[in-house]
């Protein structure tokens, strides 16, 4: 998949305003239980072409923690383990592809250009596929944090203020 290339300024309001679309999306699903929303992104992941039946019982499982995340606000190791196992295997849902990423970005505060396009794709894939508006608002809202961390304010600072320290590799200042 070919993403646009937009100035920063331009694809950073372009990211924050499908982040309070997605939001509005949220809170207008809100009124569906999480056992529904379950079910939703199970349906979702059932009409996608590019998923095969082998797949089924891993987004099932994935679906099921993905709820109990929500209802707990407690992060889930397995899951990420899980999603991750099944893109090594193949799986290309965008849905297990989100699972992997909010578990990596969950946990590490750095972020480069390949990762900020792949939330993109995903959060794209998720809006095509028919996913539902809870779990596209809270892909948005990875999606721009992810995109901030590639492309940020911070970013731009230390390079044009520290250009000597700063380690593309790491994403960090090295002093």
């Amino acid at each position: 998949m070919q993403l646009p290339r937009w100035p920063h300024g331009l694809a950073t309001r372009w990211l924050e305003c499908v982040v309070v679309l997605g939001l509005i999306l949220a809170v207008a699903g809100c009124g569906k239980t999480k056992d529904t929303l379950e079910a939703d992104i199970v349906a979702a992941a059932a009409a996608n072409p590019n998923n095969t039946p082998q797949w089924s019982p891993v987004i099932r499982e994935l679906a099921h923690r993905y709820v109990a995340i929500l209802k707990t606000r407690r992060p889930d190791a397995e899951s990420g383990r899980l999603a991750d196992k099944a893109i090594a295997d193949g799986c290309v849902d965008p849905f297990v592809r989100y699972c992997a990423f909010q578990r990596y970005y969950r946990i590490v505060d750095v972020a480069d250009e390949k990762h900020a396009k792949e939330g993109l794709a995903i959060l794209h894939e998720l809006q095509a596929g028919g996913y539902p508006s809870v779990l596209r608002a809270y892909a948005a809202q990875r999606a721009h944090d992810v995109w901030i961390m590639a492309y940020g304010r911070q970013k731009e600072l230390a390079l044009a203020n520290f250009p000597a320290q700063w380690d593309p590799k790491l994403g960090i200042h090295v002093t």
